[in-house]
């Protein structure tokens, strides 16, 4: 891995139906994420 995916990016997000969330399509591109992608995230709150 590149140092850019291991310090990642922050990002906003609303919660969705049934707790789901969404990456942005140019995070997912850039990220070259796709379905089955074990990805870590950080919740926290801000509103």
């Amino acid at each position: 891995m590149s140092n850019d995916n291991k310090t990642g990016i922050t990002f906003t997000v609303y919660m969705r139906h049934e707790g789901r969330v969404t990456v942005p399509k140019e995070l997912r591109d850039a990220y070259n994420l796709k379905e089955g992608d074990l990805v870590e995230c950080q919740i926290r709150k801000i509103k």
